[in-house]
């Protein structure tokens, strides 16, 4: 349990770089530029999604280890678009206007959900090579 609440406190991090290399590719291809990475950037993306991924993901990750069938990272992904549902219903009943509902914004749930899975299988192989003194 405390593995999970740790990746949820890391999966930020990892968000946040998986958005910075998509972001790279079109900066690279699109506008023919140099990618560069910001501090600011970063420190949005940990603040705003670091209680989704504690609120959210980390719940859900508890149901998830129950499902004995499926792949695991489909799950995530899946469940990172659950989470965005949650959001998205959230922010309906507090009124939030002009909220729009694109492809762009389902692909970003379900990369979160696969950000929370590969932080928390990096943690997993850290933790059994710990446990094995293969380290």
């Amino acid at each position: 349990m405390m593995l999970k609440v740790f990746a949820a406190v890391v999966s930020p991090i990892v968000f946040y770089f998986i958005l910075s290399i998509l972001d790279w590719a079109k900066e690279m291809l699109i506008y023919n530029s140099l990618p560069t990475l910001s501090l600011e950037a970063f420190f949005i993306v940990y603040v705003f999604s670091l209680p989704a991924f504690l609120l959210i993901a980390l719940p859900i990750s508890i149901i998830l280890d129950r499902i004995p069938y499926g792949l695991r990272w489909v799950n995530y992904m899946l469940s990172g678009l659950v989470g965005g549902v949650i959001v998205v219903v959230f922010n309906v009943l507090r009124g939030v206007e002009n909220l729009d509902i694109s492809l762009e914004w389902v692909v970003g749930y379900m990369i979160a959900g696969g950000a929370f899975y590969c932080s928390l299988r990096l943690l997993e192989t850290f933790d059994e090579r710990l446990q094995g003194n293969d380290v």
